[in-house]
């Protein structure tokens, strides 16, 4: 990890429980890292076998950092190995959503970006709103967002909340984006 306090990494205990609850989506798919920070999350579902991971992160010195790790766990050579993909973007997140993500869509989308204690950034809620408009998440997909446990969670018209999960100042939201007629469940569980 970088030095100082400008990167939160995800805890194991929230990393282990992110990938138990989407253990069956991982394997071939395409996953994006926001706020990528070390990249841990990212790492996680290129080790369970995702097709491609994508990392995009705003800062210079945390995107070498990144770089580093990526090259020493996952190899190969610019970018690809034998059956999986992976490329970093050093870019304002979304700036990234608004023109840079490409052509394919995202399976699943991860953010954790600085905790909004303030409740300025509306992190959350900018967020549903970019994906629901951009077309970067696969019909199919989710968006999980990592954000501290006295943040709001934010609801939005386009997605259904799957589960909220809290383990200790943390919390877990997996949205899925709503089919037009169909309400979601909401399950919530404190650790």
């Amino acid at each position: 990890m970088p030095r100082g306090d400008t990167v939160r990494p995800t805890q194991d205990m929230v990393r282990q429980a992110l990938f138990s609850s989407l253990a069956v989506h991982i394997p071939g798919c395409r996953f994006l890292d926001l706020f990528a920070g070390s990249g841990a999350v990212g790492l996680e579902a290129w080790s369970r076998g995702a097709a491609v991971v994508c990392w995009v992160e705003t800062e210079a010195c945390t995107v070498e950092v990144l770089l580093g790790n990526i090259k020493t766990l996952c190899g190969g050579e610019a970018g690809r190995t034998d059956d999986q993909e992976w490329r970093t973007i050093q870019s304002d997140v979304f700036r990234f959503l608004t023109g840079q993500w490409g052509s394919e869509p995202y399976d699943i989308v991860f953010a954790d970006p600085p905790y909004d204690r303030t409740k300025r950034e509306r992190w959350a809620l900018r967020l549903l709103e970019e994906l629901a408009a951009g077309g970067i998440v696969s019909r199919e997909g989710f968006f999980v967002m990592e954000q501290a446990r006295d943040e709001d969670e934010a609801v939005h018209p386009s997605w259904d909340v799957v589960t909220t999960k809290v383990y200790g100042g943390t919390r877990l939201t997996v949205y899925r984006m709503r089919p037009e007629k169909t309400a979601g469940r909401v399950h919530n569980e404190e650790r």
